[in-house]
């Protein structure tokens, strides 16, 4: 969309408020137009902030660590060194 273009529309959405003397910079809309590229995809408004980034992936862990907690093998080791922990540290505690 050429400049002129969008400074109408800019001019147009703010009620006619704003004076427009600006231009856009090369890498402004090079993140404009990516931003918009990411936002078709249909996964986007799940990954879209650093937030639900991180609370997928500690989901994914939990839900790892839960199903691996089923199997035998995987469960005792752990749980023996957690008791352990916990004995070896609560022996002197009144």
């Amino acid at each position: 969309m050429p400049v002129y273009r969008q400074s109408e529309l800019l001019y147009q959405y703010s009620s006619g408020e704003i004076a427009l003397g600006w231009i856009p910079s090369v890498g402004f809309e090079n993140k404009m137009r990516k931003l918009i590229q990411n936002q078709k995809r249909s996964y986007w408004k799940y990954i879209n902030t650093a937030t639900k980034r991180v609370a997928v992936i500690m989901l994914a862990i939990v839900i790892t660590f839960a199903s691996a907690m089923s199997v035998k093998a995987i469960r005792e080791p752990v749980v023996n060194t957690i008791v352990e922990i916990y004995e070896k540290f609560t022996v002197g505690l009144p």
